[in-house]
Parts: C-alpha cells; structure tokens; sequence
C-alpha cells in the first residue's frame, strides 16, 4: 500500500503506532479514529483515509465487527433499539452500517433480551 512510502514515513512512525495503542484499549469506529487523530493532531487531514484504510486493511478496524459487538453487548444489558441506536450514533458508528445489522433484530430478540436483562436484575437483588 502507498501509506508507507518516503512521504509517508511520519504515518508509520508515529500515528500507526499511536493508532495501535488506542485500539489496544478496545474496538473502535471509523468516526472515533478520525476524532482521535485531529484530537492529537497526528497528521495531517488528508491522510486520515489512508490511515483508516491500512487500519481495516489490518484488520484493526472493522466497522460492522464493531457495531455487531456493541449491539449484543447492549442487548444482553437489556437495552432497546432506541437505545442501542443512539448508543451507535455517539460511537460515531456508520450509519448504513448501524442500520442493516440493527434491521436484523426482530421485536421479539429485543424483547427477549429485555425479558432476560429483568430476570437477571430481580435474582441479583434478592440476593
């Protein structure tokens, strides 16, 4: 990939790394990578699709992994989604994305999930 040529040096000696360490932490999005580095200004703007494209080209960094993790995590929590769907916009989640694996979870699964996420609750309190 043209991401490490002699022009791009500062990208593989400084914000890959740096990218690196803020996934360590946990999965991200796309919107959250770019937040990140404008934040701490690693490099310049123009470059932030090419850093993004090595990172998914890595496997670092993959939208629907993201959002298809997040989403069971809020289910078994006993979220709704509404919730879930807001909870995706503030991770800056791709909407498309968001919007076809939210559309593959029937009222019923949400219910279910809620249902469970009460039952565990109420066992934990009568303890």
């Amino acid at each position: 990939m043209a991401l490490f040529d002699e022009e791009n040096r500062e990208l593989l000696e400084t914000v890959i790394p740096a990218m690196q360490r803020f996934l360590m932490a946990r999965e991200r999005t796309g919107g959250e990578i770019r937040q990140y580095l404008k934040k701490r200004r690693l490099c310049d703007e123009s470059r932030y699709e090419a850093v993004l494209a090595w990172l998914a080209e890595e496997g670092l960094l993959n939208e629907e992994r993201f959002v298809r993790r997040r989403i069971t995590w809020r289910l078994e929590e006993g979220y709704g989604p509404l919730y879930i769907r807001n909870d995706l916009k503030k991770c800056m989640a791709d909407r498309e994305v968001a919007a076809a694996v939210l559309s593959e979870i029937s009222d019923e699964e949400f219910a279910e999930a809620a249902a469970v996420a009460v039952a565990r609750n109420e066992r934990q309190v009568l303890r």
